[in-house]
């Protein structure tokens, strides 16, 4: 009920049997407008049928789905929610219900568009440099650019590192989970860890920048 994140419970058939108050909140439905339904009722057209139909036959048969929607809320605006759905069995095993967490990415992909329109001629640069640079929302520490430097230094691939926050690179993130928002400044030796395990000492460089808005560390 506390999540953050949005959660649905729906049969094995698809009908949708639970909503939390984050899938209201997001979507614009209240749970007597979702309990019955199915989550067709958020399709706006933009995600392939193709998707679902992958999407269908991993959770049918037993496995997790991780992707993203584009779907469109109640009042019609559209958004992009991340997913990850799962089965739920009973006790011989039988599949009985499947179970999605979902959260709302939509200020991410702006960001994200916002960025691309504007790297084109930086690209060349980006990519070129052989220090590892990481881009960061500056509201939860969510990354959303990578160069070639920093994949190679993490052991993650580009794609990997754009599903993580800068939190997971950290080592010691109870006492010191994130870098400061405002605040350019200077770390030396800063422990920080790879995809497998191993921990190194690094320097960083921590600066921030506004563009159209949005509050992005670099």
């Amino acid at each position: 009920e506390h999540s953050p994140n949005i959660v649905m419970i729906t049969d094995r058939t698809g009908v949708i049997e639970y909503v939390n108050p984050k899938f209201v909140e997001t979507t614009g439905y209240s749970p007597a407008e979702a309990v019955g339904a199915t989550p067709r009722r958020l399709k706006s057209g933009r995600t392939t049928p193709e998707q679902y139909a992958r999407l269908w036959q991993t959770i049918t048969s037993g496995g997790q789905w991780r992707g993203e929607f584009h779907n469109r809320r109640k009042d019609g605006a559209l958004y992009w929610e991340t997913a990850s759905i799962a089965p739920v069995r009973d006790e011989t095993g039988a599949i009985t219900h499947f179970v999605a967490v979902k959260e709302d990415i939509t200020r991410r992909r702006k960001i994200e568009a916002a960025l691309r329109a504007s790297e084109l001629k930086y690209r060349n640069v980006f990519a070129a440099v052989g220090d590892a640079i990481l881009m960061i929302d500056g509201r939860d520490g969510r990354i959303l650019e990578a160069n070639p430097a920093a994949c190679r230094l993490y052991g993650y691939s580009r794609d990997e590192l754009l599903a993580l926050h800068e939190r997971d690179l950290a080592v010691g993130a109870d006492t010191d989970p994130e870098l400061p928002r405002t605040i350019s400044k200077r770390f030396t030796d800063y422990p920080q860890r790879r995809k497998d395990g191993t921990i190194f000492p690094a320097d960083l460089w921590v600066r921030h920048f506004t563009y159209r808005g949005y509050e992005i560390t670099v």
